[in-house]
């Protein structure tokens, strides 16, 4: 998963066509752009590399998806010799 943040304000008018106006005016330079891309991309073995700070806002998104698992390895602990059950836990949260 890559999560691409972005923290820029929307712009103040919003110019027509723009899409046209940048491939009329740019066409080559974002053509050479996304080859650029493509050639690291294919030498990185098709992986996208992520920052440290990227890992950790994937990670946070995912952990809010599996709260249930995260519950599990954060707050039970194992004792050795006993066990419990999923009805036991679900008693004991009521």
């Amino acid at each position: 998963m890559l999560w691409i943040k972005y923290d820029c304000p929307p712009p103040k008018e919003v110019i027509a066509d723009f899409d046209k106006q940048l491939l009329k005016t740019e066409g080559g330079g974002i053509l050479n752009w996304a080859l650029e891309g493509a050639v690291k991309l294919l030498k990185n073995g098709g992986k996208i590399p992520r920052s440290d700070e990227q890992l950790k806002r994937i990670n946070d998104l995912l952990e809010q998806s599996d709260c249930v698992n995260i519950f599990a390895e954060e707050c039970i602990n194992t004792v050795p010799g006993k066990d419990v059950t999923g009805n036991e836990l679900l008693v004991n949260t009521k």
